[in-house]
């Protein structure tokens, strides 16, 4: 059986309008649990904290796990530690809606930056397996 699974979760807004889902604990606990079905786990992040991720589902569950991401920002520990790395810099019309010179700048708020609580999130993140 082929599939993807598309989650979503509301996004917290922060003072300058940065947006974040911390879905880093989610994305970790589903790829454990399907790991034994699945030959291969995409991964669209380049956060450095998924590498023992990567490292798990490669050696103990037999998976090849793939990244997507801006190689700008992504880990340099990430990218090692993956069987294949697409940088989406390096063909952003391919991989983005909108404006592509916009490509490989956007990064997530600050991991000690407070939420703001007066506004409510917007819009959704979403993660594929």
């Amino acid at each position: 059986k082929v599939g993807i699974e598309t989650k979503t979760k509301n996004l917290q807004i922060f003072m300058g309008g940065s947006k974040k889902a911390d879905w880093d604990v989610g994305l970790a606990v589903d790829a454990i649990k399907l790991a034994p079905k699945l030959d291969t786990v995409i991964l669209a992040t380049g956060d450095g904290d998924f590498v023992p991720l990567v490292e798990y589902l490669r050696t103990n569950q037999g998976c090849q796990v793939e990244v997507i991401s801006f190689g700008k920002s992504t880990s340099s520990m990430l990218r090692e530690a993956t069987d294949d790395f697409i940088d989406m810099c390096d063909n952003p019309r391919k991989y983005l809606l909108g404006n592509p010179k916009q490509a490989g700048g956007a990064k997530g708020g600050d991991k000690n930056e407070k939420p703001q609580n007066h506004q409510k999130p917007e819009g959704n993140e979403k993660e594929v397996e």
